[in-house]
């Protein structure tokens, strides 16, 4: 990710250097017209001209399949950098709720690493070939003059990369506030409805240009910082050298070279000078955008400890004196099973730790005391993706995919899904209607079953349903309910709404309530305990 393309660096390395050595034949071939010049010998001079015009020539054509080169490296670079990011992200065991920092990165960071780091390293070879070229040219003359641009190109590297620090912070804080920005950005359009709806355009306005104010002043900080960088930096190497141009010209008077080879001697300077003044500012450049990459990685190192164990069946999920929680617990002393084909609902009030358990079996979080073992065994113990084969999950928000029915159901498999729809109520759609903006181009209960019938179709052992009934209507909610009842091997709700004549078909209930967990198969308990809680009772 951090080198890129390589084929095509490597192409363009080579037909840089090539391309260099042209140049510098070209800078001694014209050395030698000067002397022949002076000695009057136009025949070699003609000559040498003429040779001079194909190498020139030549370096076009190389110049032409380097810009080739650059194009394609950059190109390849920047899809197998967001190819990269998108494969390690789906890697994670688990997602945290930064989808904009994804986003971010994935766009704005990106293109700052195609400007500010890609190209840099072309830059970076174009100059390594001309002082390579130009520092076998100056061996010729004197040994010492090539230790001492030697010296001076470590001299400039330390400084660049002692002085990128300040820079470099400067483009974390970037990448924040870039972050923050992609994040009002999204929810800007995913709430447009509620802000025009609540006549708040104008402080979203408002909002936005505060963003983009902030962003203006760390760029022109940013661009301050560098400033400074270039300056203090353009100073010691002015006065370095300077230096080194009176010694190569002392060189050159002492060492008796002709006006030829002294006005060779002059341009070898002039294209080892330019690139040494010019790599510090690229170093410093790519030091301080490097932080964009040590974000990445930061980011996409998932720490979730994954277990080497296979399992295909569910003969059991149980806890054991578990507490749950994230930072501290919410749930202490659970102590619960759920078994093959058993049908469980679990109630309680908001905030009382309902999700939580789901949550733990997700292996969303992790227990903070006590197991919770699958089949006997702990459940970190299993691999997750042979671990989340078992487990069907569908939340109370779920997600539709802009595509057709039979894809939504599917998820693009070729079997034909008419007989799941059917089953859930939807034989009136046609398999390969589109589903528009995550399902909001059909009815609430349609999308709920659409969803249902993806759980369906990949008839998993175990259906965990999360707050799915909240958002129906009553009537809906409770033949969405029934439909999962009847249909699901095994099945774990959790819901606040419940409905009376479902009860029945629960083979026990947990009640979560004052950080605490019971369970019962008395569906009278769990009326009368709902009915406490002001929990919804259909």
């Amino acid at each position: 990710m951090k080198v890129g393309n390589r084929k095509n660096l490597v192409l363009y390395a080579v037909f840089a250097l090539i391309n260099s050595a042209l140049l510098g034949l070209v800078n001694v071939k014209f050395g030698a017209m000067t002397d022949y010049a002076l000695s009057k010998d136009f025949d070699l001079m003609f000559n040498t001209g003429v040779l001079v015009l194909g190498i020139s020539v030549g370096s076009l054509v190389v110049v032409w399949f380097q810009n080739r080169f650059i194009k394609g490296y950059v190109k390849e670079s920047m899809i197998s950098l967001r190819e990269t990011y998108v494969n390690r992200l789906f890697k994670r065991h688990r997602m945290n709720d930064a989808s904009s920092q994804y986003v971010s990165h994935l766009t704005n960071d990106a293109d700052r690493l195609e400007q500010q780091y890609y190209l840099s390293i072309i830059s970076m070879i174009s100059l390594l070939g001309t002082v390579i070229v130009s520092l076998v040219i100056l061996v010729q003359v004197s040994i010492i003059l090539v230790g001492v641009v030697a010296l001076l190109a470590l001299i400039f590297y330390f400084m660049a990369r002692k002085t990128s620090q300040p820079v470099k912070k400067e483009e974390k804080v970037k990448s924040k506030e870039l972050e923050t920005y992609t994040r009002f950005i999204e929810e800007t359009l995913e709430g447009f409805s509620v802000i025009k709806g609540h006549q708040i355009e104008d402080r979203r306005e408002d909002e936005f240009n505060q963003l983009i104010d902030a962003l203006r002043k760390r760029q022109y900080k940013l661009e301050k910082k560098m400033s400074i960088v270039d300056c203090f930096n353009s100073i010691v190497q002015g006065i370095i050298i300077a230096l080194l141009v009176v010694l190569g010209l002392y060189t050159a008077q002492s060492s008796g070279l002709t006006i030829g080879s002294t006005m060779v001697l002059i341009l070898v300077f002039s294209d080892i000078l330019w690139p040494l003044q010019r790599v510090t500012p690229l170093i410093t450049e790519m030091s301080a955008i490097h932080s964009v990459f040590e974000d990445y990685e930061h980011v996409l190192n998932d720490t979730v400890v994954n277990g080497s164990g296979a399992v295909s069946e569910f003969h059991g999920l149980q806890f054991i004196d578990a507490s749950l929680g994230y930072d501290e617990a919410i749930l202490k002393d659970v102590n619960l099973s759920i078994m093959p084909h058993e049908k469980v609902l679990v109630v309680g009030p908001s905030g009382a730790g309902k999700s939580t358990v789901l949550k733990t079996i997700q292996r969303d979080i992790d227990v903070i005391d006590g197991s919770v073992t699958l089949n006997k065994k702990t459940i970190d113990t299993y691999d997750l993706n042979d671990y989340y084969k078992l487990f069907s999950v569908v939340d109370q928000i779920g997600f539709a995919f802009s595509g057709t029915i039979q894809e939504n159901v599917s998820m693009l498999q070729d079997t034909d899904v008419e007989a799941i729809l059917k089953q859930v109520g939807l034989d009136h759609l046609n398999n390969d209607f589109i589903l528009k903006n995550n399902g909001d181009n059909v009815s609430g209960g349609e999308r709920a079953r659409i969803l249902l019938a993806r759980t369906l179709y990949f008839n998993k052992e175990v259906v965990v349903c999360d707050e799915i009934l909240s958002s129906l209507d009553a009537s809906v909610a409770k033949k969405i309910e029934r439909d999962i009842l009847e249909n699901a091997k095994t099945l774990i709700n959790v819901s606040h709404i419940v409905f009376v004549d479902n009860l029945p078909l629960y083979d026990k209930f947990i009640i979560v309530e004052n950080g605490c967990l019971s369970v019962t198969d008395n569906p009278q308990l769990v009326i009368d305990r709902m009915l406490e809680s002001d929990v919804v009772i259909n």
